[in-house]
């Protein structure tokens, strides 16, 4: 990696990460894990996109015990932590998919596989507490909904940024190794 790819890396990374703070406290318990885990594929490598996986669960979750005022109990800690390994699950599910499609059908099959992935890993730690009312078809819908608009909404920010900013972010939309 070049000093001006991994420069272009660090800003992109930063603005995911403004992004992932601004969407845990504005959108509350929303927030497109499966869309930040799929951008974080295309757009970063491994390491890179990993820890960002990790910093956008762990801004959500400062947020949310600290500002939005998350019960400080069992059942919550663990969806916390499922949300987390459903994230890094679907960051991985994601690059799979890359791996193997070509754009623009891979794109939409990574966040297909990264969503799909985040909620089965976000059932399972509920089928431990109980929580699973909230898995209905409406629910499950306006997630999806979520996910894919931000997940435009990145894409777009991607694009501009590159387009207008290109010694700062760089001229293309994956720089994944």
């Amino acid at each position: 990696m070049t000093k001006q790819t991994a420069t272009a890396a660090l800003l992109w990374t930063a603005v995911l990460g403004a992004s992932a703070i601004f969407g845990s406290w504005f959108f509350a318990c929303v927030f497109p894990f499966a869309a930040m885990a799929t951008i974080a594929a295309m757009t970063l490598d491994l390491r890179r996109g990993a820890a960002l996986v990790v910093a956008t669960w762990s801004a959500n979750q400062i947020v949310g015990f600290t500002l939005m005022n998350y019960p400080q109990d069992v059942p919550t800690v663990a969806l916390g932590i499922s949300l987390g390994i459903g994230a890094l699950l679907g960051f991985v599910a994601a690059r799979t998919v890359l791996a193997r499609l070509t754009q623009p059908v891979a794109a939409v099959a990574a966040l297909a596989a990264a969503f799909v992935t985040y909620e089965a890993a976000i059932y399972v730690g509920a089928l431990g507490f109980g929580g699973t009312d909230t898995f209905s078809p409406a629910i499950i819908g306006g997630v999806a909904l979520n996910d894919a608009i931000w997940f435009a909404a990145l894409l777009g920010l991607r694009a501009l940024l590159t387009r207008t900013l290109p010694a700062q972010f760089g001229t293309q939309i994956a720089a994944r190794a």
